[in-house]
């Protein structure tokens, strides 16, 4: 599998389509902006028997370039704030978090502006940690939307299309949650990426408010050819109701040809 982000093609005609802006608990909301563009895929395989022909199949998609350039890969430092005030005051009040497109009422404790300051909950950070949920629905849509891949992710997730239902600051159909992101050595690991570390980030998807999807991402700063992929180097992700069956996606930078691609392999 090859992905190749495009440059502008004044020939294609795209939509324009507005940005986004999330409001959160915290009393704060920002803005991201919509950067439409094309991102060419080319899949070779299945590879089911040497001696015949390898099928190729190559497809475009549009994408928000915008969405895949913030990535996941800084999403720890919001975690690591509220691990900070959790353990500050373990008997304290419970504290509620959530982002909406909608505006959303404040959290007592999580709207102090002096609190959030103090255990480094900083706009940047929180920011970062908000953008990366269009970035991961972008990452899932190129997948899914990928000839070949969304076959395979059929299997695995349950229902009608996916990116039918999903809204990136929640939906009441579908929607992600993360577990803690932790520094990952890739080497050695069997993935491949041509990387040493990475930020290993559990998440899981919900479909009704049902866990149906495991998966574990592993992600860097979406720069050069990794912007194809909003910076996830590899993605491993198995059904809850059979974890026998798993989707496995590698990616590694090609970096010997005039633009840079990224290619992968599925398992």
């Amino acid at each position: 599998m090859i992905l190749d982000l495009l440059e502008d093609d004044p020939d294609k005609k795209q939509k324009d389509v507005d940005g986004s802006i999330c409001y959160t608990t915290t009393g704060r909301s920002f803005g991201f902006s919509a950067e439409n563009t094309f991102l060419r895929s080319t899949i070779h395989g299945p590879f089911s028997n040497p001696d015949e022909t390898v099928p190729v199949r190559k497809g475009e998609l549009t994408v928000n370039r915008a969405n895949l350039g913030i990535g996941l890969h800084r999403v720890s430092g919001f975690f690591k704030a509220l691990q900070i005030l959790r353990e500050r005051n373990p008997d304290g009040p419970r504290m509620r978090y959530s982002a909406s497109q909608d505006p959303v009422p404040e959290d007592p404790v999580l709207s102090d502006p002096e609190l959030l300051e103090d255990i480094g909950l900083t706009p940047e950070v929180e920011r970062a940690f908000v953008g990366s949920l269009p970035a991961l629905l972008e990452f899932f849509g190129v997948v899914y939307e990928t000839d070949g891949l969304k076959d395979i992710l059929k299997q695995l997730i349950p229902g009608r299309s996916v990116l039918g239902m999903l809204n990136p600051f929640g939906s009441r159909t579908i929607g992600f949650s993360y577990g803690n992101p932790q520094p990952y050595r890739i080497e050695e690991s069997g993935l491949g990426a041509g990387l040493e570390a990475v930020t290993a980030i559990p998440v899981e998807l919900q479909m009704k408010e049902k866990t149906v999807l495991v998966a574990t991402l592993y992600a860097v700063d979406p720069v050069g050819p990794w912007e194809a992929c909003a910076g996830v180097v590899a993605l491993k992700v198995h059904p809850v109701k059979d974890p026998d069956k798993s989707l496995v996606i590698r990616f590694m930078e090609i970096s010997h040809i005039a633009r840079p691609k990224l290619i992968g392999s599925v398992f």
